[in-house]
C-alpha cells in the first residue's frame, strides 16, 4: 500500500503518492485503487480500478507526455471482426494489441467512435497511448453551410456525445488525447464542445481535424498532407505539433511512399507522427463450398446495393489478421532502435535509442557478415545499455575484411531477452542492413568473367555484340535491343522498349491519378544517336 485516506459525507479528497512510477506506453506501471464504503466498521460495497499515474500536455510547441515529445507511432482501428463483424471478445483485443506490439506501433485512434471499455484496459495494461474519439461525424452530408455543426438544433446532441465519452474514459491512462469526431463539419457545436472539455478536462490536449485551421484545437491533425506540405508547414516556425490523424492510407499495393513521411518527422521537431489508416481490411469471410475463404465487401451481396467496392479494404492486416506486404514497412518505420555506420570496415557502429523512457538493456544485438549473399560470420552482443534517447559507439568483432570480394554486408537485429506479456523472448524489436564493400558491378564482373572480350561489329542496321556463346543484336534506328541468344536460344521475343507507365493501384483510382499520368502511357523515345565503344 502507497496512500490511503478516509472520507466522510459528501467530500473529495487526495491521495498523495510520492515519487510514483509513470506510466507511458512503454513501461505502462499500474496501481490499484479500492474504494471502500463503511457503515460503522463494516464493508458495504467495494470498488477496485488500475490507475496510472501520467500527464499528457502540450509543452514547448509540442505535444508531451511525461514531460518527453513523443513520437505518435499510431493507426486507426474500427472494431470489426472478420466472423463477427462488430462484436468483439476480448481474445480478439488483445490479439490486435500483440499485432500493434510486433510492428512497433504505440498509438491507436479509435476511429470514429469510443470503442469497448475493455479494450482501454488492455491498453492501459500492455501500453497503447489512446486518442479517443467521439462519435461525431456527418460524412456523407457533407460540410457547408448545412453540416449539423451549424444547426442549433445539435448544440446538446454534440455536447451529450462528447461528454458522455470523457465522463466514462477519464480514469484511463492510456488515454492521452481526446478527438471531438471526424468529418463533422465545423461551427458553434465544436466550439462548444471545444470548451466545455478544456473546462472539464484541461489535463488532457483535444484535438479535431476541422477545426484545426481555426485553433480550436491543439494539434494540428491533418490528412493525407503530402510530404512537401508537412515540410513547409515544419518550416514556418508553427505554434502547435503536427501529427496526422490519417495518413498512408493503406489500400492495396501501397505506403511506398511511407520512409518519406518518417525521415521527415525524425529531423523536425514540429512533426510528430500520425495515424495510419488503416488497421485491418473491414471485410467478412465467405466460407466457400470448396474449403476456400474469400472476403465479402461492397458489392458482394448484388449488383445494385449502395458501396465503395473494396474501398473498406485498406488495412495493414488482412481482415483475418494476416499480414499484407506494407505491414512490414510499418514495422521497420517505426523501429525505435537504429544502427548508423561509423568505421564499418572495422566493426564499429553506433546504436540510438529512439524510446524516450526505456533503455535497452531489455534487449540482445545479433550480427551477420554477408559476402554475396553467404553468411561467413556472426555473433551477439548482450550488453546494451543505451539509456533514452541516447547513442552509443559498439564495435563489432567482424575481423579483417580487406580480402572479401564484392558484395559485403552487415545485418543486425535487436532481439528481447525475455518475454513480455505479448511477444515471446527472441523476437525481432528492430533490424538495418548497413554495406560494408561498395558494390562495383563492373569491377564483380571482371573478376567473375574468364572469356575472351566481346567483339563489336557494324553494318548499316545493327551492331553486333557477340562473345564466345553469346550474342546481342542492337537496331541501329530504334536504339533498342532487338535480339539476345545465347547458346543458340533467342531469350527475347521482340525488341526491349522503355516503359514510362505502370498497372493502377488502388489509391491511383481512389485519387483520380489515372487522368494526371495518363500522359505517360503511350510515351515513346525518338533515338538521337547511338554508338558502341570497348570499356577496359
Amino acid at each position: 500500500e502507497v496512500a490511503n485516506a478516509t472520507l466522510t459525507g459528501n467530500r473529495s479528497g487526495i491521495l498523495k503518492v510520492g515519487k510514483p512510477h509513470q506510466w507511458s506506453a512503454e513501461t505502462p506501471y499500474l496501481y490499484r485503487l479500492t474504494a471502500t464504503v463503511k457503515d460503522d466498521a463494516n464493508g458495504v460495497e467495494a470498488l477496485s480500478l488500475k490507475v496510472g499515474f501520467r500527464k499528457s500536455e502540450m509543452k514547448n510547441k509540442q505535444f508531451t507526455v511525461n514531460g518527453k515529445p513523443v513520437l505518435i507511432k499510431g493507426v486507426n482501428r474500427h472494431e470489426i471482426n472478420s466472423d463477427k463483424g462488430y462484436y468483439l471478445t476480448r481474445e480478439d483485443m488483445i490479439r490486435d494489441i500483440q499485432l500493434m506490439k510486433e510492428l512497433n506501433i504505440n498509438a491507436v485512434r479509435t476511429c470514429h467512435y469510443p470503442n469497448d471499455p475493455l479494450f482501454y484496459d488492455l491498453c492501459d495494461e500492455y501500453g497503447i497511448y489512446v486518442l479517443d474519439e467521439a462519435n461525431l461525424e456527418t460524412h456523407g452530408m457533407r460540410y457547408a453551410e448545412k453540416c449539423l455543426a451549424k444547426n442549433p438544433l445539435f448544440l446538446d446532441a454534440h455536447l451529450e456525445r462528447t461528454s458522455r465519452m470523457v465522463f466514462r474514459d477519464f480514469n484511463h491512462p492510456s488515454v492521452v488525447l481526446w478527438s471531438m469526431g471526424n468529418e463533422a463539419g465545423n461551427g458553434p457545436a465544436f466550439d462548444l464542445c471545444y470548451n466545455w472539455m478544456k473546462t472539464y478536462d484541461p489535463s488532457r490536449p483535444t484535438q479535431y481535424w476541422f477545426s484545426a485551421e481555426t485553433g480550436q484545437s491543439d494539434i494540428f491533425c491533418t490528412m493525407y498532407m503530402h510530404p512537401d506540405e508537412c515540410l513547409k508547414y515544419a518550416l514556418g516556425n508553427p505554434q502547435r505539433p503536427l501529427i496526422h490523424c490519417e495518413y498512408a492510407h493503406a489500400m492495396g499495393n501501397s505506403m511506398g511512399g511511407f520512409k518519406e513521411y518518417w525521415d521527415m518527422i525524425r529531423q523536425y521537431p514540429a512533426l510528430q507522427g500520425g495515424f495510419i489508416w488503416d488497421f485491418a481490411d473491414e471485410a467478412i469471410n465467405r466460407y466457400n463450398a470448396d474449403g476456400t475463404v474469400t472476403y465479402m465487401y461492397g458489392g458482394t451481396y448484388n449488383r445494385y446495393d449502395a458501396s465503395d467496392g473494396s474501398f473498406n479494404c485498406n488495412g495493414i492486416f488482412s481482415g483475418r489478421r494476416n499480414y499484407h506486404p506494407h505491414a512490414y514497412e510499418v514495422r521497420y518505420q517505426y523501429q525505435s532502435i537504429h544502427t548508423q555506420p561509423l568505421d564499418i570496415a572495422h566493426g564499429k557502429v553506433a546504436v540510438y535509442n529512439e524510446n524516450f523512457f526505456k533503455d535497452l538493456s531489455g534487449y540482445y544485438l545479433e550480427w551477420q557478415l554477408l559476402n554475396n549473399g553467404r553468411s561467413i560470420k556472426q555473433g551477439q552482443i548482450q550488453s546494451l545499455n543505451v539509456a533514452p534517447g541516447a547513442k552509443t559507439q559498439i564495435l563489432l568483432p567482424i575481423g579483417n575484411i580487406e580480402s572479401l570480394q564484392g558484395e559485403v554486408l552487415l545485418n543486425v537485429e535487436y532481439k528481447l531477452k525475455e518475454a513480455t506479456p505479448l511477444l515471446p523472448a527472441g523476437h525481432v524489436i528492430a533490424y538495418d542492413q548497413l554495406p560494408v564493400h561498395n558494390y562495383d558491378a563492373k569491377q564483380l564482373f571482371k573478376i567473375a568473367s574468364t572469356e575472351k572480350k566481346p567483339v563489336i561489329r557494324q553494318d548499316a542496321n545493327y551492331i553486333y555484340v557477340t562473345g564466345e556463346n553469346w550474342r546481342l543484336e542492337f537496331n541501329r534506328h530504334s536504339g533498342y535491343l532487338d535480339k539476345f541468344v545465347y547458346e543458340n536460344r533467342e531469350l527475347i521475343d521482340s525488341p526491349l522498349k522503355p516503359e514510362f507507365n505502370r498497372a493502377a493501384v488502388e489509391n491511383d483510382l481512389g485519387a483520380g491519378f489515372l487522368g494526371k499520368y495518363s500522359a505517360w502511357r503511350y510515351s515513346n523515345l525518338s533515338l538521337k544517336s547511338i554508338d558502341a565503344r570497348e570499356e577496359g
